[in-house]
């Protein structure tokens, strides 16, 4: 948590700083709109591809007379490759027309949702931070302060991603094909070079390294905590069905070779997604999402929201939706986007229904199949609802202390348990008799019986030697079996709790043989601690201030999807800039028209630094 606290901090200002050394190089927010729509590759005119583009280019000019660049671009298929390497005229609209194939509105506002509530309201790697806070108001606090930091990226990565294209146009706004695989190895495109591209060519060495450190440092926070997440549901969720007996250390080690293998199957998946993604990684991330998140998302929102849902409902609902999310994306691997420009000959399932739309489907499917399954299935009980639904949330606790919860007792594992005396949670003494063969331990004395296996932890070596000492620290700090820096009778007591499996919030205080008044102070210190751990009870005025800063935070979001989605007319993208350079099968007289209704720019010489459309 720490860590992601600081690469937080260091993300933050690398990319703040590339922000404003970008905007300074581009003359702007209004240099940029200036600019924009001529951020187009050269085309050079003395090779056969690039003259065959310029014949083509004035043969369209001469049939439709076309005052535009995008106009001429899109009446011909020959000329499919340079419509793909125009700049979008709707590029500074976020929102745009429902049948859009970049951004359509309803497509978002319908589809992207479920995506966004499975990510940021039920993935493990997000809730294990939400419930790692010390309150509900700490909790919705960062919530909240994530939700405005993520307004930050628009402006200090996406924007600056257009203005690595206006100043390096000749790499970013490639044409799809031999171009831009001759540029950057992707016959799609070069979009995702826009970054890097623009780090490595504004920003001196020493900053290169800070941005190095940035981009590295995201890197790593989505890892980690993918990896960590991944282990512990495998080892949790699969593992222990199968070892249901595992130890702690067994499992810790199966952990980490399971984050091993995660590694290796995405260095394997690397190609494999470099032929899919089609230039724009976050896209394809996008509409992997929308094949997967939808059925989790329904069945989130149905089990917070509706009282009657039940778990086969719930279970039914998840693979119907899973499985028809991956129908779709195996027929998307296998029936791949083709680069822009070419023939798309894929089905029409793939091709002309918009991942957005099919998240909305892929939602209904999955609410409709939870709510009939449910309706026809028995629903649960009242107390099992208890601070589990929204509107069951705020429900009185259950006393931690319930005369009919079963006891987790300690006893030392590395004494003699017979007749030992220990104190439960409901301040009685209750006695400790060994059962044949070491089976466990038992209380009496007034309490029910309650079986607890003993599990010794070693906590000594028979290697002697300093070196071979440090050797067996080493190996077992790497198996996740290192020796814990606590007396046996501490870690013995700890581990005795640890494997007693009943309740899950922890209804115990181990206290060994003490049986003082500052002993039994402890314990009610613990059990107030425990309460207000589940305590969903907030300050007044941090309730408040809360709300308000939703308030806030939600108008401005709002604020600013209208104001980028209707207040910016359509760029004309264009002219187009012609390199002439010795022998063409065009001449200056062919292209004069072109020139003279400003849909093309003529320059004898090659500009510093540019490829040129080859």
């Amino acid at each position: 948590m720490y860590t992601d606290t600081l690469q937080f901090f260091v993300m933050i200002t690398g990319a703040v700083l590339l922000a404003i050394l970008s905007f300074v190089r581009v003359g702007g927010f209004s240099g940029l709109l200036a600019a924009y729509g001529s951020s187009i590759a050269y085309v050079n005119a003395s090779t056969t591809q690039g003259s065959q583009l310029l014949v083509n280019l004035l043969d369209a000019y001469h049939q439709t007379n076309g005052t535009t660049l995008i106009e001429l671009a899109g009446h011909s298929s020959d000329l499919a490759s340079l419509k793909c390497g125009l700049p979008s005229p709707k590029a500074f609209r976020l929102l745009r027309e429902i049948n859009d194939p970049d951004m359509p509105w309803l497509g978002f506002l319908l589809g992207q949702t479920p995506a966004s509530i499975w990510y940021w309201c039920a993935d493990q790697m997000m809730v294990q931070r939400a419930l790692a806070a010390k309150s509900l108001s700490h909790a919705q606090g960062a919530t909240l302060m994530a939700g405005a930091i993520k307004i930050l990226p628009f402006f200090i990565i996406v924007v600056p991603g257009m203005i690595s294209r206006v100043l390096f146009p000749d790499e970013i706004a490639c044409l799809p094909g031999d171009d831009c695989f001759e540029k950057c190895g992707q016959r799609s495109g070069c979009a995702d070079m826009a970054y890097p591209k623009l780090v490595f060519g504004i920003m001196p060495s020493g900053l290169r390294g800070l941005m190095l450190a940035v981009m590295l440092a995201a890197l790593i926070s989505d890892l980690t905590s993918i990896f960590n997440s991944a282990s512990t549901l495998f080892t949790m969720d699969v593992y222990k069905r199968f070892r249901k007996q595992a130890r702690d250390s067994e499992l810790v080690l199966i952990g980490r070779v399971f984050v091993i293998f995660l590694v290796a199957v995405s260095i394997l998946w690397v190609p494999v997604i470099q032929r899919l993604q089609g230039g724009q990684l976050y896209m394809y991330i996008q509409g992997v999402a929308a094949c997967l998140a939808p059925p989790i998302a329904a069945v989130y929102l149905l089990t917070i929201l509706w009282r009657r849902s039940t778990e086969p409902g719930a279970f039914f609902a998840l693979m119907t939706g899973l499985i028809v999310g991956l129908i779709r994306l195996v027929l998307t691997v296998v029936y791949h986007e083709p680069v822009c420009g070419e023939p798309d000959n894929r089905p029409d399932i793939v091709a002309r229904l918009h991942y957005m739309y099919f998240a909305v489907l892929s939602f209904l499917l999955t609410t409709v199949v939870m709510v009939v399954v449910s309706l026809f299935t028995r629903p649960p009980d009242r107390h099992k609802l208890s601070r589990l639904t929204y509107f069951t949330a705020w429900d009185v606790p259950e006393e931690i202390n319930q005369p009919d919860s079963k006891v987790c007792a300690v006893a030392d594992a590395y004494d003699t348990p017979t007749g030992d005396v220990v104190i439960n949670y409901r301040n009685y003494d209750a006695t400790v008799t060994e059962q044949p063969k070491n089976t466990g331990i038992q209380i009496k004395d007034g309490v029910d019986d309650v079986q607890v296996r003993l599990r010794s932890l070693e906590n000594n070596f028979s290697c002697q030697s300093p070196a071979g000492l440090c050797f067996r620290h080493l190996c077992f700090w790497l198996c996740g079996c290192e020796d814990r820096p606590c007396s046996p009778d501490n870690e013995a007591a700890f581990a005795a709790c640890l494997f007693c499996g009943e309740n899950h919030v922890p209804n115990w205080f181990p206290l060994g043989r003490d049986k003082s008044t500052e002993g039994r102070n402890n314990l009610k210190n613990e059990e107030a601690h425990l309460r207000s751990v589940v305590s969903l009870a907030q300050d007044p005025r941090a309730k408040i201030g809360l709300r308000v800063t939703l308030v806030i935070l939600l108008v401005v979001v709002v604020f600013l999807y209208i104001f980028f989605s209707v207040f910016f007319e359509l760029i004309n993208p264009g002219p187009l800039p012609v390199w002439l350079n010795g022998s063409t099968n065009v001449s200056m007289d062919m292209l004069y028209p072109l020139q003279l209704n400003g849909l093309i720019t003529i320059h004898s010489i090659r500009p510093e630094n540019s490829n040129v459309i080859s």
